[in-house]
Formats: C-alpha cells, sequence, structure tokens
C-alpha cells in the first residue's frame, strides 16, 4: 500500500484494523465480477458465504477451511436475518428465535426495558466498531472558524442525549474510533469536546464580535432538530416532557401568585375578626360582672326586694313572649302552653271564668 500524503501513524494502523479495510480478489474490482462479489464476497476471516445471498432474505455463513488466523469462529454456521421492522426482531429475540441483536437493531422503545427483560442474555459493554457523528462543511464561511465548530459541540449535552435516550447503551465519542481498535480510544478532543453552554455562547458572541456585527447573543437554541429515526420516538417523549415541564411550572407559578395573596388575606380577614370577638367577649364578660356587682351590694342592702324584683324579671323574660292560658276559676293555677314560633296559634277552649292571656307580639292581628 503506497499513500499519496503523509498520515499519522496511530491513524494508519486504525484504518488497517477497521472494518473499512478488507482484502478483495482482482476479480472484484471487474465489471463482470463485481456484480457476483456484491452477492457473495469473499474474504480471509473465519467465515464465509455459504450461497450467494438475497437482498431482504437471510445470509447463511459457514466456517472458512482456509481460514489461516489465530482466532477461529466456535459456531460451525451462524445465519443472518433481514428485518424490515425492528419490532418483528425484538419479539423474535424475545421468544428466543433470535440469539443476537445489536442495539441499532432495538427499537427505541425497548432500550428502556430490555435489560430487565433479556435478563442475563443482555450484554452492554463499551467500544464498538459503530459510532456516529456529525461533519461541518469548512469550506464555507460560517464553519470556517474553528470557535464556531467548538462552540456547537460544548453547547450538546451528548451524555444525556447516551443516558436519557440512549439509556446508556453508547459512550460519549472523544476520538476517531473507540478504544476496541488499535489506535482508537484516546482523548483527542479534551476541553473542547465538553459540554459547557455557557462557554458555547462565549465562544459564538467572540466570534460575532471579531466579525463586528454588533449583535449580542442572549440565547442559543437548536432549532429544526431532526435526531436520527432509531431514537426519534424518544425525543419526541423527552422534548414533550419537557415542554410539559415548564408548561407545570408556569402554571404553578400563576397558581402560586393567585392563592397566595388570597390566603394572606383570608389569614389577615380571621385575625382580625377573631379580635374583634376576643374584644366583644372581654367587654360583655367585665359588663356581666360589673351587673352581677351591682346587684350583690343591691340585694346585701334590701335582699327581700331585690329577690322579688330579680324573680319577676326573670319570669318576665323567659314568658314573656309565650301564650298562656290563665285558669283563675280556683284563684290558684297557672297553665302555660308554650307554642312553636313559626305556629299560628290555635284559640284555646275557653272554661267560664277563665282569661286568655296572649303574648305582646300576638297582638295587633299576627
Amino acid at each position: 500500500m503506497e499513500l499519496n500524503k503523509p498520515l499519522g501513524e496511530s491513524l494508519f494502523a486504525n484504518f488497517l484494523a477497521g472494518p473499512q479495510i478488507l482484502p478483495m480478489p482482482s476479480t472484484a474490482l471487474t465489471v463482470s465480477g463485481s456484480e457476483d462479489f456484491s452477492k457473495q464476497p469473499i474474504g480471509n476471516g473465519p467465515y464465509k458465504m455459504d450461497t450467494p445471498w438475497t437482498p431482504n432474505q437471510s445470509i447463511t455463513l459457514v466456517k472458512n477451511p482456509d481460514y489461516k488466523g489465530s482466532t477461529p469462529g466456535n459456531a460451525d454456521q451462524i445465519d443472518f436475518r433481514v428485518y424490515n421492522d425492528d419490532n418483528a426482531a425484538w419479539a423474535d429475540l424475545q421468544a428466543g428465535n433470535l440469539d443476537i441483536l445489536g442495539v441499532s437493531g432495538l427499537p427505541q422503545q425497548a432500550l428502556a426495558t430490555a435489560e430487565q427483560v433479556l435478563g442475563d442474555r443482555y450484554v452492554n459493554t463499551a467500544g464498538a466498531l459503530q459510532f456516529g457523528y456529525y461533519a461541518f462543511p469548512q469550506q464555507t464561511d460560517t464553519f470556517k472558524n474553528k470557535d464556531v465548530r467548538i462552540a456547537i459541540r460544548k453547547a450538546i449535552n451528548y451524555q444525556d442525549i447516551v443516558d436519557k435516550l440512549l439509556y446508556g447503551t453508547a459512550t460519549v465519542a472523544q476520538s476517531f474510533a473507540p478504544s476496541t481498535i488499535p489506535g482508537g480510544g484516546t482523548d483527542i478532543c479534551g476541553d473542547s469536546c465538553v459540554f459547557d453552554a455557557a462557554k458555547a455562547k462565549q465562544l459564538l458572541q467572540s466570534t460575532l464580535d471579531q466579525y463586528k456585527t454588533g449583535l449580542v447573543l442572549t440565547e442559543l437554541n437548536f432549532q429544526n432538530v431532526r435526531p436520527p429515526q432509531e431514537v426519534k420516538d424518544a425525543f419526541d417523549d423527552a422534548n414533550r416532557a419537557l415542554q410539559d415541564k415548564q408548561r407545570l411550572e408556569e402554571e404553578a407559578k400563576a397558581y402560586l401568585s393567585q392563592v397566595v395573596p388570597e390566603a394572606r388575606g383570608d389569614a389577615a380577614s380571621a385575625r382580625a375578626e377573631a379580635e374583634g370577638y376576643k374584644s366583644g367577649r372581654i367587654a360583655r364578660a367585665e359588663g356581666d360582672a360589673q351587673r352581677f356587682n351591682l346587684v350583690e351590694a343591691q340585694y346585701r342592702a334590701a335582699p327581700e326586694v331585690t329577690r322579688k324584683r330579680l324573680y319577676l324579671e326573670t319570669m318576665q323574660e323567659v314568658v314573656g313572649h309565650m301564650p298562656k292560658i290563665i285558669d283563675s276559676t280556683n284563684g290558684k293555677n297557672l297553665l302555660s302552653l308554650p307554642l312553636p314560633a313559626e305556629a299560628k296559634p290555635l284559640a284555646p277552649p275557653v272554661a267560664a271564668g277563665a282569661t286568655v292571656v296572649a303574648p305582646e307580639h300576638a297582638k295587633g292581628g299576627r
């Protein structure tokens, strides 16, 4: 292999060890052989395709008898099934009809429960040959500035994406390849790949100032975000949850601003009412005590007169508003018949020599 320009040793080793580099027969590079090779490629690995594969069906691998490496395969045959629906693949995996299914083949909703559902069949180890990234078209004026690219990277919380959308089935990349590939895994990004929204805002503002735009960056948001299809459902759920959280917080603040003043007003009113009740009760109690002291002094001065007066006043207060029948036939007996206040008094039978006495409020035709 001859390079047309220098390439870092570790990166070169990475390319050679990665799945993107594999030996190919010369016939595969010809027009006539390329179609056959695409249906049944050959290589120098521990397995080979048993027969040409049919698109959207299955692929069968068997052991390669010509394998010269030091890590031969254990299984005699491996069948790869092609699924057009992740949910069907997930159902087969749970039913035991499928032995292995990569994370990328799981439906989004299964990521949250896969470990509990599969038990010891679930394997989640760091490092893989698959990684995702986004690239910047540096030929454009917008992304030529390195600070702009760093600001965008620092504005995205990838750890949150891994934790909340991928449920820990991925790791945040810090290099071009994972540690499972020779030459990969080294942190070459450093602080530039550390999430820091405030620093991202500062870098973008600095860029705006360099171009003398006169603009002031007040808020940094990503619009028209289009997540990968594999995580779209979870992304939408998380986005809706965030919007619901913000809406509930605003509703709670509005409810707080309404209820607290009302509660304080009710409390002040209750205190004022209690104080008024307290003052009234004390005044009445003091008045009753003073009246009792006056009566006591009068009783000591003229016991018989005071006793009679108290008796007459009490009787007048108790029976003064009640209908009464006084039977004076023998000049001795008094019979009182109280009626409900809302009932109209009935005319009682009058005995000879008896006098009917109506209460004061019953006079005047009531």
